[in-house]
């Protein structure tokens, strides 16, 4: 059987404020997961290179080390 529903975004928020705990629950883990795979996503393409070398990540990982270790003093 299949039911198709339309609500609107206040109906859906109250709806889950009234579901038992447990339930909530799992619609925060479905939320979450949803969230971060869009961040991962956006993060990814956002770091996209075009040809930086692992040699070239290394050094500038070295270089930002040594900044923040000099500047802990």
């Amino acid at each position: 059987m299949q039911i198709n529903l339309t609500i609107d975004n206040d109906q859906l928020i109250d709806a889950a404020a009234k579901m038992p705990l447990a339930d909530k629950l799992k619609l925060y883990d479905k939320i979450k997961d949803d969230i971060l795979r869009y961040r991962l996503e956006a993060l990814l393409a956002e770091c996209k290179t075009d040809g930086v070398t692992e040699e070239e990540i290394t050094e500038i990982v070295e270089h930002v080390r040594s900044e923040r270790y000099q500047n802990r003093h």
